[in-house]
């Protein structure tokens, strides 16, 4: 998939929470990434989660990619440019 590196096509690292990132996020998203804590990205795909309007959604590779760029979790350690596969800067 353009844009993202293979930390993330890889699907074997394991996400982490980055709490100073996630204290600005909208309240669904901050419950939407600690339900994540822990898991690797083949399981966060494979998982769901509540909508700001209250809807269930699958978390796609769209929102894996808005949660990294935003630093509010990182993928073993790695986080927003690192990930994607263009440098802190991107």
């Amino acid at each position: 998939m353009r844009g993202l590196g293979t930390a993330v096509t890889a699907t074997t690292g394991v996400l982490e929470v980055r709490e100073a990132g996630i204290v600005r996020a909208a309240e669904y998203i901050q419950v939407r990434v600690r339900a994540l804590q822990g898991l690797t990205v083949e399981g966060a795909l494979q998982s769901t989660f509540v909508t700001a309007t209250g809807g269930v959604r699958w978390y796609g590779r769209a929102d894996l990619k808005w949660d990294l760029q935003r630093g509010y979790m990182t993928v073993g350690g790695k986080w927003g440019g690192e990930v994607m596969g263009g440098g802190e800067g991107s």
